[in-house]
């Protein structure tokens, strides 16, 4: 499959999501009943399900940073890229721990929530599936097959770990430029408790197995059509 077929595939996979939460807003009432509140000063209830914007949107950075990536020219250019792509690539499986958002509402069915929720999960791990792809193939070119499968299987595990510190430290990727001493005095703090390291050990373990086991099936099925 051509790379613009790819592209406005994840683009319109993306936006069913924007659609899909526009709906659930708009059959919750909130462009009608809520904002009629807030004209009259009461208490409203916000709209449902906003952060999947922006959500998503993180999730699309480390895709562009690929593409960057792929047409980098000199060393100097591909490792920045490389290590900034490496830092946001989480974003896009951290879409998977948004299910932890699903429950019961009286005006919207739960179906149709947990139709929203994993599409938007579904999204977040083909952005970055497809991200992790354009960047070894590049390495192959660069490294070698041997060093770009040694990485890939590093970036799969440290995303593993980002999925820890977004979901339950509530580090963003960002912080590692805005507050990077207080993130690693957060990471080392883990070796003073067991229990969390323990909990961190865990949660890396399974997401980057879960995130591993999915990008080598869709890396064979790629093979296999592209052969």
């Amino acid at each position: 499959m051509k790379r613009t077929q790819i592209e406005l595939l994840l683009l319109a996979q993306t936006a069913l999501c924007i659609l899909m939460v526009l709906l659930r807003n708009t059959s919750d009432g909130w462009f009608s009943g809520h904002w009629a509140q807030l004209a009259s000063l009461q208490v409203w209830e916000p709209p449902h399900f906003l952060f999947l914007g922006w959500n998503l949107f993180l999730a699309w950075i480390p895709f562009g940073l690929a593409a960057v990536f792929s047409s980098a020219r000199g060393n100097a250019q591909r490792i920045s890229t490389l290590l900034l792509w490496l830092l946001f690539l989480p974003n896009a499986p951290y879409l998977i721990t948004d299910l932890i958002h699903l429950r019961p509402h009286n005006s919207v069915p739960l179906w149709y929530d947990a139709a929203l929720l994993f599409s938007a999960a579904w999204t977040g791990l083909l952005l970055g599936y497809c991200s992790l792809l354009k960047v070894e193939s590049g390495l192959r070119s660069w490294w070698g097959r041997r060093y770009a499968n040694a990485f890939v299987g590093l970036a799969l595990l440290l995303s593993g770990f980002g999925i820890y510190l977004g979901r339950f430290l509530r580090w963003n990727s960002w912080d590692a430029f805005l507050h990077p001493i207080s993130l690693l005095e957060d990471i080392l703090g883990l070796m003073g408790r067991p229990s969390s390291l323990l909990l961190s050990l865990c949660v890396t373990l399974l997401f980057s197995t879960i995130l591993g086991l999915g990008y080598h099936t869709i890396f064979t099925l790629s093979k296999r059509e592209g052969s």
